[in-house]
């Protein structure tokens, strides 16, 4: 029991700690209490306690930066010297540092140091291009600061294992200095972020100055900037609206943007030697993007695997089941040429791949990927009786660009595709029971050169759609012996002619020549 009773603290103690609450005990019971202004204001809402009770449950007395050293928030008097007072008396006593409700104009820089406790409910509004600094040391934890609103720029140096809160900031830097002791780190920090116009992490000295190891919150941000002279790394954002925003993350490695919605158009630049940089999407524009493959986000890579995926890829995984290059032998000799290095097409419009009816029980795609344009898909509906539907069905398809033919019964894309717009997704459907899909050689594209076409299935973890592939799209078929085209010594060639006592015919040199005995032989 006493154990038990031990960890129950400790646990409510950390939930206290990330979430901004203290701890009291009322008779033989542990409650949770808010720590913020409401708690320093006295029965008048107008007069402030001489102390606050902090997360362990000691207290610290407080200093109102109104009442003890004149300040006015009236948005016009300047306020430099008062907050500078104020900021000296609250680290000199141990006191928590209170700036209640109101405008407070700065005309110069202004630095608060050594403050373990900062309460800012007011807006701190600083002149053009000054900055409002505040500095603890890294080597002691922790600090707890609030900070409702910096009209300007808001620079924090200094922390170690601490809870910082920013409401409103045009901008906010997380700055450490390798030269200087108390600047050195900023590391295993929570930070509790709300609008940030442009947010950034930056250090320099000749000694590395590092900010690791850092959770933060919320935000919405419009630009971020991470920078200095260190690889910046393990910083955790949580749930941080990024849309319309830009993104220069030049020093850094391993750090994490999860559930970023990411609409509209966004500017991403990952720099030279960044690595393991990852940004999780977690909004989809439409029920079909994720499954036809196109929610792809442009940006630019000059580093080493960094990221942009969807938050669905971990609950999805990306079969293939089917592929030609110039090493496969599933293709009919008569439809592509096979080269050393690459393919060519020697039929326009002959079917490459055919799958037999697929059971339509749960939500997948089929997304075909080569480096060309050059192939027609088409994708025909059957009811449960196993007919083709020869009139259009809705809701269980939607090709982007694509077309019903009601000529040939089939769903296709209006063009040539394999670049772009490849995706077909599929959905559970009250008429279509079963679907089929086929890849053929697109239309004018003889001798046309490509070096790969993969089929691709994307389907949730939860379920599994079973695709049989005709046997004829396994392994090479041909009518007679082939005399086009470049051969591997190994490769075999299965005769589906009229010749029944010739079953394959089997290469025995590299190359392109086809000599019979020499370049092939019969068995």
């Amino acid at each position: 029991m006493l154990r038990r009773g031990f960890l129950k603290k400790i646990l409510l103690f950390t939930f206290a700690f990330i979430f901004g609450y203290s701890v009291k005990k009322v008779d033989e019971n542990m409650i949770l209490q808010r720590i913020n202004s409401t708690m320093i204001k006295g029965k008048d809402a107008k007069s402030i306690t001489n102390e606050i009770r902090l997360l362990n449950d000691s207290k610290v007395e407080v200093v109102n930066l109104k009442e003890k050293f004149g300040a006015i928030g009236d948005g016009k008097t300047d306020n430099y010297q008062a907050i500078l007072n104020g900021g000296a008396y609250a680290r000199d006593n141990d006191m928590c540092l209170y700036i209640p409700s109101g405008n407070y104009y700065c005309s110069r820089n202004v630095v608060i140091e050594g403050v373990k406790h900062i309460i800012i409910d007011g807006s701190i509004n600083m002149g053009k291009g000054k900055t409002f600094s505040i500095v603890y040391d890294s080597y002691l934890a922790p600090a707890n600061w609030k900070i409702f609103d910096v009209d300007g720029k808001l620079l924090l140096s200094g922390l170690n294992s601490s809870r910082v809160e920013v409401m409103k900031a045009k901008e906010l830097e997380l700055y450490a200095h390798g030269n200087i002791t108390k600047k050195e780190f900023i590391a295993y920090n929570t930070f509790i972020l709300g609008k940030i116009d442009t947010f950034k992490i930056y250090s320099e000295g000749t000694h590395e100055g590092w900010i690791n190891e850092n959770k933060f919150y919320g935000g919405r941000m419009t630009n971020i900037n991470i920078d200095g002279n260190y690889h910046h790394n393990n910083n955790i954002f949580y749930g941080t609206m990024l849309e319309g925003f830009t993104l220069a993350l030049n020093k850094g490695s391993s750090n994490f943007f999860y559930d970023v919605r990411l609409e509209g158009t966004n500017s991403i630049n990952f720099g030279v030697g960044t690595s393991d940089n990852i940004i999780y999407k977690s909004w989809q524009s439409s029920p079909f993007i994720y499954l036809r493959d196109s929610m792809n986000i442009p940006y630019q890579n000059e580093g080493f695997n960094n990221q942009i995926i969807s938050n669905l890829d971990t609950f999805h995984r990306k079969d293939l089941i089917f592929n030609i290059d110039s090493k496969s032998n599933n293709f009919k000799l008569s439809t592509l040429n096979r080269h050393k290095y690459d393919l060519s097409i020697a039929a326009s419009e002959h079917v490459l791949f055919e799958t037999d009816l697929i059971e339509l029980k749960n939500p997948f795609g089929i997304i075909a990927k080569s480096d060309q344009s050059l192939f027609l898909i088409n994708l025909y509906a059957y009811d449960k009786n196993r007919k083709v539907i020869p009139t259009e069905q809705t809701d269980f398809t939607s090709l982007s660009g694509g077309i019903f033919n009601p000529k040939t019964s089939a769903y296709s894309f209006g063009g040539n595709v394999g670049k772009q717009n490849t995706g077909v997704p599929l959905f559970p459907h009250k008429n279509v029971k079963y679907i089929r899909y086929q890849i053929r050689t697109g239309a004018e594209t003889v001798n046309k050169v490509f070096n790969y076409l993969n089929v691709i299935k994307i389907e949730s973890n939860a379920h599994h759609t079973p695709i049989k592939i005709s046997n004829k799209f396994k392994k090479w078929t041909h009518t007679e012996k082939p005399s086009n085209g470049y051969w591997e010594e190994g490769d075999i060639v299965w005769n589906v002619g009229k010749d029944k006592d010739i079953i394959f015919w089997k290469r025995l040199t590299t190359g392109k020549k086809h000599s019979l005995e020499k370049d092939w032989i019969e068995r």
